[in-house]
């Protein structure tokens, strides 16, 4: 039997902005708690690691932050799996980025969520060790939490029709 829904933040908060999916997902389970249909859980793992984090699942939110310098730090972009970058690349030999996971577990027949959606904070990348985060990442952080509550209720609304509606 598949769950419901995983929350997952991810990100290292030795690097400031860097921990803002961490932080996010911290305030989520805070402010919504946990229940049958959702899990919210925070790691620093990426690549093939988090597939342990994602099986069993039907759904899972993503929170990262994400540097694509094409938008001001803070914004929050939404992603649907199926929508993610059409062409993926090993990051390293040792490391893949997500959709390059999605694909091999599909390929490998292991079970992740089908339904993906990724909530990307964009920060200004630095490798420098820093506690906190900036204003404007926080900001952003801020209505992150707000949009995901908005996705949990629609979550919660679809799961009650799909179970009680004959």
């Amino acid at each position: 039997m598949k769950l419901p829904l995983i929350i997952l933040g991810m990100g290292n908060d030795l690097f400031g902005d860097d921990g803002v999916g961490l932080y996010v997902a911290d305030k989520l389970s805070s402010l919504v708690g946990s229940d049958d249909e959702i899990c919210i859980m925070t790691t620093n793992y990426g690549g093939l690691r988090i597939l342990d984090f994602l099986q069993g699942y039907h759904s899972v939110i993503i929170i990262d932050a994400i540097t694509t310098g094409t938008r001001h730090q803070g914004y929050v972009h939404r992603f649907k799996g199926n929508k993610l970058v059409k062409t993926t690349r090993l990051v390293s030999y040792h490391d893949i980025n997500f959709v390059t996971v999605l694909r091999l577990a599909k390929l490998m027949q292991i079970p992740v969520p089908k339904n993906v959606t990724i909530f990307a904070i964009e920060i200004v990348q630095t490798n420098e060790f820093k506690e906190g985060i900036s204003p404007e990442v926080l900001k952003g952080a801020e209505y992150c939490i707000k949009l995901i509550q908005n996705e949990i209720q629609k979550f919660k609304l679809k799961n009650y029709r799909r179970e009680y509606v004959t």
